[in-house]
């Protein structure tokens, strides 16, 4: 191997190893739902009020509480533990006040009848900081050292004026900064008295936001699997450099337009049937990049099959959702779609004349990123957009999207290309997509009857 070779699979493999540590390190190991940090700011009291919530079976598990191993954290397990709970929490969430920490003077648990969910523990703390409030950083680690990390929602309050935020390993903080603005003088001769001086939260700026999001939007793609191999269907498809640029083009404008959409409240659709459609718009590029250079016989009849498990999907998600209580109904319906499946390989077998689906792609795939941008858009809801910056928060989460998905083009498009006159790369070719395509399948069965 010569110093050109080695440079060039040692840059692959370091891309392969980042890829797989953003992926194995993003994984919520134990998170059975995610944390929130609710804090309303009182500045004329130089009070900060905050009510943490975390779910009580994931900090009993990491905390060890969990006597029987089942991962549920009953009373009894969580009887005298609540003050080393609450001093965990104290340890971990953190306000500070132009760089000086507020001081902790009230704690308690919120009693059950006060809230709605009996999983999780919720512990009110009452930060008063000494000078007046000014520069203020929130910080929330709680749970961060478990076995993939930890996500809280943050929602932080000042008059009217909200913000929200996600705290995780990567931005673990936040920060305000209030202002203090003069009312309009009372006039002269007025009996009215001066109105008090109005105070003004104000962020610490969009390049804040922007990073934030874009992380979560880099981070998105890394993390999901389907969309990779959706990426990778298109990128084994096209034949030229041309023909990638177009396919990428057409496939960012649709699911931009659709994330947008979404977000902002014009288009709504469940989100059961839009994962199982994505499943759906892999099985169907897949299915196309196996049956190129084969027969159109073939062609319609893997289409045939697939439309009709995907019409299976639909009227399971739609018409008879009452049949998901009837337990026979789960084996058959999958056992017939497993049947189904069956008949969709046993036409791979066939080699007759040949078909080209490069002609319809690039519209194709464009069609199928309207589908996936409103996958995206599930993403932005949860993390719930500052109100005050959605539209900055909005395209630097889709450019971070972007930078995913080119991220990955440049590190398998010319691993493909190098790899194109080898004799055994049609074989290689019809082995991957195989395999999405059963990843595909599998991912149709179990997101239809919530087998996930």
């Amino acid at each position: 191997m010569n110093r050109r070779s080695k440079v060039i699979a040692l840059a692959y493999g370091f891309g392969i190893g980042l890829l797989v540590w953003c992926w194995m390190g993003s994984a919520d190991a134990h998170m059975t739902s995610m944390g929130t940090l609710l804090a309303k700011i009182v500045p004329e009291k130089r009070q900060i009020r905050v009510v943490v919530s975390v779910s009580r079976d994931d900090i009993g598990t990491f905390l060890k509480l969990d006597k029987n191993a089942d991962k549920r954290i009953n009373e009894s397990e969580l009887s005298g533990h609540r003050p080393a709970i609450a001093r965990y929490i104290n340890e971990r969430v953190v306000v500070s006040n132009n760089s000086r920490f507020c001081s902790v003077t009230h704690q308690k648990y919120l009693r059950r009848r006060e809230v709605m969910s009996k999983r999780r523990l919720f512990l009110r703390l009452v930060f008063h900081c000494g000078q007046p409030l000014k520069k203020i950083v929130f910080e929330n680690k709680i749970l961060f050292e478990d076995v993939g990390g930890y996500k809280h929602m943050g929602r932080i309050q000042s008059g009217r004026q909200v913000f929200t935020t996600i705290f995780n390993r990567i931005f673990p903080s936040y920060s305000l900064e209030i202002r203090v603005l003069p009312s309009s003088p009372a006039k002269a001769g007025s009996k009215v008295a001066p109105v008090k001086l109005k105070t003004v939260v104000v962020g610490r700026g969009l390049w804040q936001v922007f990073v934030r999001y874009m992380y979560q939007g880099v981070l998105h793609i890394l993390i999901g699997i389907d969309h990779i191999l959706f990426v990778i269907c298109l990128l084994v498809a096209a034949q030229n450099v041309r023909q990638l640029l177009l396919v990428i083009s057409a496939f960012t404008v649709g699911h931009s337009l659709t994330l947008i959409l979404c977000v902002l409240g014009w288009v709504s659709v469940p989100q059961a049937m839009t994962e199982v459609l994505i499943a759906v718009t892999i099985a169907y590029v897949a299915s196309e990049n196996l049956a190129e250079g084969k027969s159109i016989k073939l062609f319609r009849g893997l289409m045939w099959g697939l439309a009709g498990l995907s019409a299976m999907a639909l009227i399971w998600l739609l018409a008879v959702p009452l049949l998901k209580n009837n337990p026979l109904w789960r084996p058959i319906a999958v056992g017939a779609s497993m049947l189904l499946a069956m008949g969709f390989f046993i036409y791979y077998t066939l080699d007759i004349d040949k078909i080209e689906p490069a002609s319809h792609r690039f519209w194709l795939t464009g069609l199928f990123g309207l589908i996936h941008g409103v996958g995206f858009s599930f993403v932005l809801q949860e993390l719930q957009l500052p109100k005050q910056a959605m539209v900055p928060a909005l395209l630097s989460f889709n450019l971070g999207v972007e930078l995913g998905q080119i991220g990955i083009v440049l590190l398998i498009y010319p691993m493909l290309r190098r790899a194109n006159n080898h004799e055994k790369y049609p074989k290689f070719l019809t082995t991957v997509n195989t395999l999405i395509l059963l990843a595909a399948l599998y991912w149709v069965i179990v997101r239809t009857f919530g087998l996930e």
